[in-house]
């Protein structure tokens, strides 16, 4: 059946597969050592990052930049934890230089799925380069590795709204309430502005209410509410 199918045996289809995998990840395999060990163990990736961590024992940066940016010619795909991506994005904040150190975590960023850290860094160089759209994607990506954590989602709340993706910035306001954070009456407060801007009026209007309900001393919900029924023509 499977010579019928495929119109080729299965040694020969293992052989083709076994040629079309060196050929596509020749750098990969050249910069690992022959035997197969991990890239951090041996062969010429390996022993230019040990280059690299020595000549960075000195203090040299510009020395330790050049030893980096060779270790990551022989791989320039690798993301793995502390990698010359990595390295490179900190020395490249540390020069100044945000963009190029965001291109440098973005490396890590756009291949590896679990990269918490390098998304954090690279929300927080999309930010102050001004880069919202760059931002939220980052912070996107972190609510997928760990979507418990509230202060991501108050991030990403905010840089939804200043894209104007409403829908999203609810969202992660309701994500926020449902992670029962220290002020609630405030987290649904933000659910209710932002409902408001997604053009929901009618459930910002019961979740001010709610909120009112518990504390009906809440300036910030009482004006809004207040907005919210001047906006509605006055209706209840």
């Amino acid at each position: 059946m499977f010579v019928k199918v495929l119109k080729v045996t299965p040694d020969s289809l293992d052989k083709r597969f076994d040629a079309y995998m060196k050929q596509r990840y020749a750098v990969q395999f050249a910069a690992v050592a022959p035997n197969g060990a991990a890239a951090d163990e041996s062969g010429p990736f390996g022993n230019a990052m040990r280059a690299a961590a020595k000549i960075a024992e000195s203090g040299n940066i510009d020395s330790t930049y050049a030893a980096l940016v060779k270790a990551q010619a022989l791989w320039p795909d690798y993301a793995g934890p502390n990698g010359p991506a990595m390295q490179l994005a900190a020395l490249e904040k540390k020069r100044g230089n945000l963009k190029a150190a965001a291109e440098q975590v973005a490396r890590i960023t756009t291949r590896n799925n679990t990269a918490w850290e390098p998304n954090l860094m690279e929300a927080d160089l999309r930010e102050q380069l001004g880069d919202t759209v760059g931002m939220k994607r980052a912070l996107e990506r972190m609510v997928w590795i760990y979507p418990y954590d509230p202060a991501t989602h108050v991030r990403l709340a905010v840089a939804s709204t200043k894209t104007k993706d409403f829908k999203r910035a609810i969202q992660e306001r309701r994500a926020i309430v449902a992670l029962d954070p220290p002020d609630k009456l405030d987290a649904q407060y933000e659910l209710a502005r932002a409902l408001i801007d997604g053009g929901e009026l009618a459930e910002a209007r019961r979740t001010l209410l709610s909120v009112l309900e518990q504390s009906p001393a809440f300036e910030k919900a009482q004006t809004l509410l207040l907005e919210l029924r001047n906006r509605s023509g006055g209706s209840k």
